[in-house]
């Protein structure tokens, strides 16, 4: 969400409690009553969603995982499968660490 030229991110924590503590996060004193009311941003509590600064959120996360919790009282179920892909056809995409790929054989 851009805010007043502000790119901020708002992150829940699947696990519902721990934060980010820094620049935007629930105490921070970058907080106005103007900003809360634009963002939608609750009052603070250890709920496991935080707003940062998206810079700030590109340098301390290496991963994202994007989810969505489906339960069985909506009808849903789920499926997990653990795999691996490798053999002649897991050749990978030709890089300096990579050279010899075969990419005519990836799927």
């Amino acid at each position: 969400m851009e805010v007043d030229k502000l790119k901020l991110i708002c992150v829940r924590n699947p696990w519902g409690s721990g934060e980010w503590t820094g620049d935007w996060s629930d105490d921070s004193e970058l907080w106005t009553t103007r900003m809360k009311n634009l963002t939608g941003q609750k009052e603070s509590a250890d709920d496991g969603v935080f707003w940062m600064d998206f810079n700030d959120f590109v340098v301390e996360f290496d991963d994202v995982y994007v989810c969505k919790q489906f339960t069985t009282q909506a009808g849903w179920h789920s499926v997990i499968t653990h795999d691996r892909w490798e053999g002649d056809y897991a050749a990978g995409l030709p890089t300096k660490e990579n050279k010899k790929c075969k990419i005519k054989n990836n799927p």
